[in-house]
């Protein structure tokens, strides 16, 4: 079966995660009927159906549906079409019809959309726990459909509220933790747009995503399409910039940096593997550098990585090649790591 490259960025990164390579893992598919949700049902099923010899992951889809019954007859054939879907891709499916208990409590001034997303998460969480307890599945997590649009988005959202570095860093692919995964974060914004875009499967458009009484319709459809045409590339600056400051956040303090005996103040080695990419790169180095000297630039960390990929697909790698990136800063390169060296310049 020939993946698509989105398919195959995704199915990289989905090899790191010890919880789909030990294993027969559950994943639990959030699928609102939207193109977002149903192109990542899509893709998913796409890796599920590859031989797990090659694959390296080994995946049983579960498809959850949440009708929240605000649109009458509109959210009925939201429901419909997964139920639908979930035939179409053989996956068994989970309809949850929203609870009395919840509407009394919107009736009562609580905010709905958290009530939903709350309902949403608490929901499958239990159920998943509960599935993996009575399957022949070993572990489970929980995947939806974010991309790094709702990723802008709700890094804006939290800038209108107020917030501090923790509420720039937005959205992440995956998170431990709450066994949260979004792997459309793992693609450009310009690759998953013509990802989904693309995808052959039904899909509906949900009217109230155009409705302006909430904050997020109005930055996804004013803010964001204001600040695109302003800068076509906006998307993917939040999206190196929340990366950014998490790096920062774990940059090592000069107390940390000690001085070996041939000069070299510190080294860190970065094993190479298909998943290397500019955030990868840049991640490595700006955690590794000492705070105390300059970093370089994503634009000069791109024409790096240009070098490191020719020598990487040439048949005739050098034993080693070295990358300076400044008086101080060196990349060695060998045919299985890429080593960084500081010294005392």
């Amino acid at each position: 079966m020939r993946l698509e490259r989105a398919e195959f960025e995704i199915l990289q990164q989905l090899r790191l995660i010890p919880h789909l390579t030990k294993g027969v893992c559950a994943v639990h598919v959030l699928v609102s009927g939207g193109k977002d949700s149903v192109a990542l049902l899509q893709l998913l099923s796409s890796i599920q159906n590859l031989p797990s010899a090659w694959s390296k992951v080994s995946i049983r889809l579960f498809v959850h549906h949440f009708n929240h019954r605000q649109r009458g007859a509109e959210s009925d054939g939201d429901e419909e079409l997964c139920i639908d879907l979930a035939r179409r891709s053989g996956t068994p499916i989970k309809v949850w019809q929203w609870p009395v208990e919840l509407t009394q409590r919107v009736e009562n001034g609580e905010n709905f959309q958290n009530l939903a997303r709350h309902w949403r998460y608490s929901s499958v969480r239990e159920f998943a726990k509960e599935y993996s307890q009575h399957s022949s599945t070993d572990d489970w997590l929980i995947a939806t459909a974010h991309h790094r649009r709702d990723h802008a988005e709700t890094v804006l959202h939290n800038l209108t509220r107020g917030c501090g570095m923790q509420g720039m860093l937005g959205l992440t692919p995956w998170t431990e933790k709450e066994k949260l995964l979004r792997p459309l974060l793992w693609l450009s914004a310009a690759l998953s747009d013509n990802y989904i875009a693309n995808k052959s499967w039904p899909h509906r458009e949900d009217s109230s995503n155009a409705e302006l009484q909430y904050t997020r319709n109005r930055l996804r459809n004013l803010v964001v399409k204001e600040l695109e045409a302003l800068n076509p590339q906006f998307i993917e600056h939040v999206w190196n910039l929340s990366a950014d400051i998490d790096m920062t956040a774990v940059m090592p303090t000069d107390e940390a940096v000690q001085k070996k005996e041939d000069g070299s103040i510190g080294e860190a080695k970065l094993l190479l593997n298909p998943l290397l990419n500019e955030n990868d790169l840049h991640r490595f180095i700006t955690r590794h550098i000492p705070p105390h000297l300059p970093h370089p630039s994503r634009r000069f960390l791109t024409n790096i990585l240009d070098h490191i990929n020719k020598c990487l697909s040439s048949p005739h790698i050098p034993r080693q090649y070295k990358f300076a990136l400044s008086e101080s800063v060196c990349l060695h390169l060998t045919h299985k790591h890429l080593e960084l060296k500081v010294t005392q310049g």
